[in-house]
């Protein structure tokens, strides 16, 4: 009897349960029906109005990211094609190393330190003081100039580079003199141990291997001595044959230049603007040298039919009154208002 009463319990529960989701699917269908036409297609829009923004954005990232890459590698890869050990930074590293190569006291301490002080700037295994006997002077050095002179290439990122050094050496010996002395009444003649010093001042001309290697630099080699000698190996500047000669009436041109280089070498910043376009800035002599003259022109037509002017113009100066020439090239144009030249460009060759 119990268990036929369980049995009827049981199928009213799935009956319930059959006739709940019977009236879920007849809900369901009826939403379906009462739907507005057109919702399905707007939903699906909004489905793609949003993926296609996702895809842009994930599009735009990318293009970052590979923007970003390709802009550290490219200098790394101008880097890697420039010898590093010919530029400034490789020069004042070895004007450094030459002040701390010639600067030292030749005492036990002082040979110490200096050792310490070249460490840096030597690579392994060459000589801790870079053939330098420290303790061949009895005395001290300190450098007062170092100046470079050249630099020549010696591999992918090697140089040598020539300086000009000039410093101090401060000599100290030990000298016996026979000096006499007073012993009771009687003066004796005794030897005596003086010590002397002599300040003596020297240059030398010496050559730097520097090499740069694993984004540092370092002096792979000892110095070595040379003699150097200053020899100029370019020509002078030559006007473009290309530029024709001006063929129309200079005098306005030079009283012009009269008034621009007069202005140029003694006027403040305001006066001289005057007579320059708004295009540029002409820093001027602000009264450090006296206008002399214009010595030389050489005036032609340029490829838009501006005037160009190659002018020697000569400056005196007022403390010393010494007369010095120098070289400008200007380019002119007239204002469209004020009818009047402007200095358009400057010293540009």
């Amino acid at each position: 009897m119990e268990k036929q009463k369980e049995k009827t319990s049981l199928w009213r529960a799935l009956k319930r349960i059959w006739d709940r989701e019977g009236e879920r699917q007849k809900e369901k269908k009826q939403r379906k029906a009462s739907r507005v036409p057109g919702q399905r297609a707007k939903y699906l829009g909004k489905v793609g109005f949003w993926l296609l923004i996702a895809t842009t954005v994930l599009a735009a990232f990318i293009s970052f990211q590979q923007a970003r890459i390709t802009a550290t590698q490219i200098p790394q890869q101008k880097k890697q094609g420039i010898n590093q050990a010919l530029t400034p930074q490789a020069s004042e590293f070895g004007r450094s190393f030459l002040q701390a190569y010639y600067t030292f006291d030749a005492t036990d301490e002082g040979i110490k330190t200096h050792e310490t002080k070249l460490a840096p700037y030597l690579v392994k295994g060459l000589d801790s003081h870079a053939g330098l006997d420290v303790s061949s002077v009895q005395g001290s050095s300190h450098v007062t100039q170092v100046t470079l002179k050249d630099s020549e290439a010696k591999g992918q990122q090697k140089a040598y580079i020539t300086y000009h050094v000039e410093g101090n050496i401060l000599r100290k010996w030990t000298e016996e003199k026979v000096v006499e002395v007073k012993q009771g009444a009687k003066k004796v003649k005794k030897k005596q141990k003086q010590t002397k010093q002599e300040d003596k001042k020297f240059s030398q001309d010496l050559v730097v291997p520097v090499e740069y290697a694993n984004g540092h630099f370092s002096v792979y080699d000892l110095p070595q001595f040379t003699v150097y000698q200053q020899q100029a190996t370019g020509e002078a500047y030559q006007i473009n044959p290309k530029y024709k000669a001006y063929n129309g009436s200079t005098r306005e041109i030079q009283e012009f230049l009269e008034t621009f280089f007069k202005s140029y070498a003694e006027d403040d910043a305001d006066k001289l603007a005057y007579l320059v376009a708004p295009t540029i800035t002409i820093q001027g002599l602000n009264g450090s040298l006296k206008y002399k003259e214009v010595k030389e022109t050489d005036i032609r037509v340029g490829n838009e039919n501006e005037i160009l002017v190659w002018a020697t113009v000569t400056f005196t100066s007022p403390e010393t009154g010494l007369v010095t020439s120098t070289h400008y090239q200007l380019t002119l144009q007239k204002g469209k208002k004020e009818k009047r030249y402007l200095v358009q460009e400057w010293n540009r060759r």
